[in-house]
């Protein structure tokens, strides 16, 4: 427990670095929120009462020292666009964007898993050239370009599922249905990764002598594989999928775009052209506490697989 208690705690000194980073690195940028909301053609006079309205003719250090006071109360400021509150945008929109990562890591994970154990158990078969044949497309075909073909085949041509938006929290058919094309343009990719881990891992496995001992015990083919082997074989495929899962929240970005999703990646294209620093830093910060988090369950994971592993 001391462990994940430190850990947890060293999040919070690498999100500051990221928020005072950020903050500064975006004042240096060329042009401001007030050229992007009022225009090229703005007046002295119209910058000048817009930097007044929103704090930013005041020092540099006090605009930090007042956003920081804000975060610390879960207070992300309003956007300088509409005047909405960051926190109630970002609130409807991370939940979106989670569900996507969940969704494609748990087809990366049943995919990946499921043929790269096939692939072992069967190498040198026709199963263990799918697999490969597999692997290859999954590594060369960009996820972005996938959604467009899923949208192509399965919107346009077939019209058997929506192409836009994310569904509504109350309608769970319809949730699970936009969902889909999503989830597998990410998850496919990822899944040729954890498939190689997973492969390769099993045939590490496979040949070790406590299974030799549990198959001399008269222990089905199909226990020794799937409950013995299986289990320290996922050791390194936990740490792919962490890997991957950062990856995936990071790629969801783009998907967001192509699917026109109201998550946090089109929250961030959105600010990033309207200069909004309130809604740029926020989701940024929201991003690297995703992504610290998905590391200490990472950590978490490993000794779920493996109870002989304790952390001190």
């Amino acid at each position: 427990m001391t462990f994940f208690v430190r850990k947890a705690i060293g999040i919070v000194p690498m999100v500051l670095v990221l928020v005072t980073v950020v903050f500064f690195l975006l004042r240096l940028v060329p042009g401001g929120p007030a050229i992007a909301v009022l225009g090229d053609r703005a007046t002295p006079d119209s910058i000048a009462a817009f930097e007044a309205r929103w704090g930013l003719d005041r020092p540099l250090l006090v605009q930090y020292a007042d956003y920081m006071a804000g975060l610390a109360r879960l207070d992300f400021g309003r956007s300088f666009i509409d005047g909405s509150s960051v926190r109630e945008s970002l609130a409807r929109a991370v939940p979106h964007s989670i569900l996507l990562m969940l969704a494609a890591t748990a087809v990366s994970l049943v995919l990946g898993i499921t043929v790269g154990v096939l692939a072992a158990l069967r190498r040198g078969t026709w199963t263990d050239g799918a697999s490969r044949a597999f692997a290859l497309f999954g590594f060369s075909i960009p996820d972005f370009y996938l959604g467009v073909v899923l949208i192509l085949l399965f919107s346009l041509q077939l019209g058997w599922l929506p192409m836009r938006g994310a569904g509504d929290w109350d309608d769970t058919a319809d949730l699970a249905l936009r969902l889909i094309m999503p989830a597998l343009a990410l998850g496919l990719p990822t899944a040729a990764v954890v498939m190689r881990i997973a492969r390769a891992s099993m045939l590490e496995v496979l040949p070790s002598d406590y299974l030799r001992t549990a198959r001399a015990k008269g222990l089905s083919p199909r226990v020794v594989s799937f409950k013995h082997a299986l289990r320290n074989a996922l050791i390194p495929v936990v740490s792919v999928v962490g890997l991957n899962m950062g990856l995936i929240l990071g790629n969801t970005i783009v998907l967001e775009i192509v699917f026109s999703r109201p998550g946090i990646g089109r929250l961030l294209i959105g600010s990033i052209f309207n200069r909004d620093f309130a809604v740029l830093q926020s989701t940024l910060v929201v991003y690297a506490v995703c992504i610290a988090l998905i590391n200490l369950l990472t950590d978490l994971a490993y000794g779920v697989v493996n109870p002989a592993i304790r952390y001190e």
